[in-house]
């Protein structure tokens, strides 16, 4: 973990860590007993997922650095690659396969619903979502509710959008930098934008990560690509 949140760190495991930053805020009885049960018994009950992880994913190859650090803190590995692993055909045993590690939005539901949770919106595209949908999604962010969403990881890299490929939780709404408001269908392409976001073990603003800036609304919305909204988990 990092500051006490889920962390992929070197690994493609960010629909994983997205969702248990979820679980974690709203139960963290129910976060704290699924690692414990996977690191004692090598299985654990997760409201109605049975998560039973692979030999390969429980015996991970090439976990750690050549100076010997874990490339994904041992907390995380235990309860986010076993998450992935239980729901694919092939193992996921290394921080190296990113495709295994590829989580799709189905699969955000069916965690989420798994723990009791309703689904209230679910929508992915290949191609960046239109604006009036990144505003509503915008809209959905609130105590009641977890916004995870599907973004190229360049929104917080600094680098051109090239297609979905990393999940982030919205902890604030889309905010005009200059009115100091939400962004609405008023909100002119021009306007920078600024929002709270989950990712990599951090809770901050998008401005704060690598990107160090932020962005004009259109530019923004070229890297949205799809949301699960879900309510708070009871």
């Amino acid at each position: 973990m990092f500051n006490n949140y889920p962390d992929q760190n070197e690994s493609s495991l960010c629909g994983p860590a997205t969702f248990l930053y979820a679980l974690l805020k709203d139960r963290p009885d129910l976060y704290s007993k699924y690692i414990k049960d996977l690191w004692n018994v090598g299985k654990a009950i997760l409201g109605s997922l049975e998560i039973t992880p692979s030999q390969g994913c429980r015996h991970p190859t090439n976990y750690t650095s050549s100076d010997g650090q874990t490339r994904v803190p041992a907390i995380d590995w235990i309860s986010m690659a076993s998450l992935r692993d239980d729901m694919n055909f092939f193992d996921y045993s290394s921080p190296d396969e990113e495709f295994s590690g590829i989580t799709m939005p189905s699969a955000i539901v069916e965690w989420a619903t798994g723990v009791g949770s309703k689904i209230i919106f679910n929508n992915m595209s290949l191609g960046a979502l239109a604006k009036y949908m990144i505003i509503e999604i915008s809209n959905y962010v609130s105590s009641e509710n977890h916004v995870a969403v599907l973004v190229n990881d360049g929104l917080l890299k600094g680098y051109p959008s090239k297609g979905p490929t990393h999940w982030i939780m919205w902890d604030s709404k889309i905010i005009s930098v200059s009115t100091e408001l939400p962004v609405d269908e008023n909100t002119p392409d021009t306007d920078l934008v600024d929002l709270s976001v989950f990712s990599w073990g951090e809770v901050k603003k998008m401005s704060s990560f690598r990107i160090n800036r932020t962005r004009s609304f259109k530019e923004f919305c070229g890297y949205i690509y799809g949301a699960v909204v879900f309510e708070k988990i009871r």
